[in-house]
């Protein structure tokens, strides 16, 4: 039986480039997480400096996660408008979250070894470096053992929750610059057509 041939022309947006998107946004957090770990580790305590990590961490890896899946959605808006794709509002989420089940079940041992300890040391380090944009909560949940450690676990939902909330203003069509910097309504003439 022949295989069935694909439409000349027709456009797609394959997951696995989502996936992909997600992995790249998330690598580029670690790394450029490690410019004010390097800066701020030479001149401050390690408490300061793994607070001021986390907090560019975390705006980086929103920002980024957030900006790549917003334009990912507007484009498959415009895909699904001229029925080349089916509509699916999930995807960014979906991507993100498969991205992220390698850092769960890493959070989850790092969690399990805090109370128990039965990993070795090199773990602890190769957690940390995966998880740097996350620095403090993670020194100050793997540190010591509290009631409270197993919160970190938490981490592994900010970038499903970025992306989640990038595609879904990409397909609405929905600019937080603009609201953000704008205080007055566009003029009629400047709306774009929606």
């Amino acid at each position: 039986m022949p295989r069935k041939q694909a439409e000349p022309n027709k456009m797609t947006s394959p997951f696995k480039y989502l996936i992909i998107r997600a992995i790249n946004t998330y690598a580029y957090a670690v790394v450029v997480s490690l410019v004010p770990l390097v800066i701020c580790s030479a001149f401050l305590s390690e408490t300061l400096s793994s607070l001021i990590v986390s907090a560019v961490g975390m705006f980086l890896m929103f920002f980024l996660t957030y900006t790549a899946f917003w334009g990912t959605a507007e484009r498959d808006r415009n895909l699904v408008l001229f029925g080349h794709i089916k509509e699916d509002k999930y995807r960014a989420l979906r991507a993100a979250l498969y991205v992220t089940v390698p850092l769960a079940v890493m959070t989850v041992l790092a969690i399990i070894n805090t109370y128990v300890p039965f990993l070795p040391n090199w773990f602890t380090v190769v957690y940390r470096v995966i998880t740097l944009p996350f620095l403090f909560f993670v020194t100050s949940a793997t540190s010591a053992p509290s009631p409270y450690s197993w919160l970190l676990i938490l981490i592994c939902g900010y970038m499903p929750l970025a992306a989640w909330l990038g595609y879904h203003n990409g397909y609405n069509l929905i600019r937080l610059m603009d609201r953000l910097i704008y205080k007055q309504k566009p003029r009629e003439k400047d709306k774009r057509l929606r």
